[in-house]
């Protein structure tokens, strides 16, 4: 359940994977920490269960999925005043929707992310709307992972649109971790 830390600023900080969380959990200062979580888990999704006739054999089924409890009929803190999506690629537009249904309508949105990274598993991604719709800041030299990555050479190689001629491939050899095959 969110509770936002006893003092904290009226912050949070979500994102669509655990791993993402742990990042931002690792840049924020100690009162901050529990202000970061899985968007899921701010919307403190639930099982909730159905009976329904299933249309081939006409008989009734039990069926469950995971639906949030958090929305605009029982909202989160009304104390929320800013709240920093990251990974923001790879949030859809249905899940933006929840999240903001359940904060205050005067909440500030700070939307971090790689329009290049993974798309929503469903649904259109908020981040390409929110691009061309807010003021943008662009980070043009690579922090978190080394440059020497042969993944991230070959990720900016590509991006960059220039091809790689097959001579070049061996060049692009790194055993165990990248290898082109014509």
């Amino acid at each position: 359940k969110y509770l936002p830390a006893s003092g904290s600023p009226g912050i949070l900080a979500v994102s669509f994977t655990r791993r993402a969380v742990a990042n931002l959990r690792r840049a924020m200062p100690e009162d901050m920490k529990a202000n970061c979580m899985t968007i899921h888990a701010a919307l403190e999704y639930e099982p909730v269960y159905y009976t329904i006739i299933d249309p081939v054999t006409g008989e009734e089924r039990n069926t469950m999925r995971f639906e949030p409890t958090r929305n605009s009929i029982r909202p989160l803190p009304s104390s929320i005043r800013t709240c920093i999506i990251d990974e923001s690629s790879m949030v859809s537009l249905e899940l933006y929707k929840e999240l903001s249904n359940a904060l205050p309508s005067n909440c500030q949105y700070i939307f971090l992310g790689d329009i290049q990274q993974l798309p929503p598993v469903f649904g259109s991604a908020i981040l390409g709307y929110k691009m061309l719709e807010l003021p943008t800041t662009e980070l043009v030299q690579v922090y978190r992972q080394a440059l020497e990555s042969p993944i991230i050479r070959l990720a900016h190689r590509i991006l960059s649109g220039k091809p790689i001629p097959s001579s070049e491939y061996p060049e692009w050899k790194f055993p165990g971790k990248l290898t082109i095959h014509p």
